[in-house]
């Protein structure tokens, strides 16, 4: 009696056993398309089930769902992706809580990665759509020619134009060493601010020597009109030692310019 009642048991264990088992390949094969499909509430659901079922396995599963490129920053280099991938780590956050405290651990990293990149992106604009287009400007206040600079007004206007560009440009040189750059941008970022700080130094070289020479210049081209050769020759060498100057900016300006543009490829 008692060995039939211990039968019975037993076979009673095996069919609770059987009912309470998963099939784990079926789970996971649901999970990874419920993942790949973005359906996160259906992949929630999934893994819970397999969490129930076979915790050695769900251990297992989930350590292979972490090394999704959904989680991996490398993976979304462009601004646009870090975005589109922060959408995707919130809805994951929110809508499977076994992943939560990972999901968020990686949303602050690609958080402060577009924080990085939207600063960078602003410098990068400033460079490309105001100081290149005011150098490359003929007509501009800063490139304005010697023989132009009649009176005191005319002189102030260059040197003016020049003190707004090196202090942008100072802005963008404060704001970028005040930037901890992801190392995979690093040597690019510490290129990019120095090229801005040679650029700086020689929009102030050409504003000092303008500054310095200003009552020279305006009593020089007085005296030209009154046809006062000395003057001319005075104002020809005003002229050489301003256009070196200017010479120095543009090179200075294309330097920038061209790791902007770069790091914009990076950015976009």
């Amino acid at each position: 009696m008692k060995s039939s009642k211990s039968i019975l048991l037993g076979l009673v264990f095996v069919l609770l056993t059987a009912c309470s088992s998963i099939n784990i390949q079926e789970v996971t094969s649901d999970a990874d398309k419920a993942f790949e499909a973005k359906n996160f509430s259906k992949f929630s659901t999934d893994i819970e089930k397999l969490k129930d079922g076979n915790s050695k396995e769900y251990e297992s599963y989930i350590s292979k769902i972490k090394e999704n490129n959904i989680y991996k920053i490398e993976a979304h280099s462009k601004l646009s992706e870090l975005n589109e991938g922060t959408e995707t780590l919130s809805k994951l956050s929110k809508d499977v809580l076994l992943l939560k405290e990972y999901s968020d651990e990686k949303l602050k990293l690609f958080s402060k990665q577009i924080d990085y990149l939207n600063k960078l992106d602003d410098s990068t604009l400033n460079i490309l759509n105001y100081h290149v287009k005011v150098n490359e400007n003929l007509m501009s206040k800063s490139n304005k020619f010697v023989v132009l600079m009649n009176t005191f007004e005319d002189v102030n206007e260059t040197t003016k134009e020049l003190e707004d560009l090196s202090a942008s440009a100072n802005t963008d040189i404060i704001d970028l060493e005040g930037l901890e750059p992801p190392a995979q941008y690093s040597n690019q970022h510490n290129a990019y601010t120095e090229s801005l700080k040679k650029y700086k130094e020689a929009l102030d070289t050409k504003k000092s020597y303008i500054d310095s020479q200003k009552s020279l210049i305006v009593s020089s081209n007085s005296l030209v009109l009154e046809a006062n050769i000395f003057a001319v020759s005075e104002l020809n060498d005003l002229s050489a030692e301003i256009e070196n100057l200017t010479s120095n900016i543009k090179t200075a300006i294309n330097d920038v310019k061209q790791r902007a543009e770069s790091l914009q490829k990076i950015i976009d």
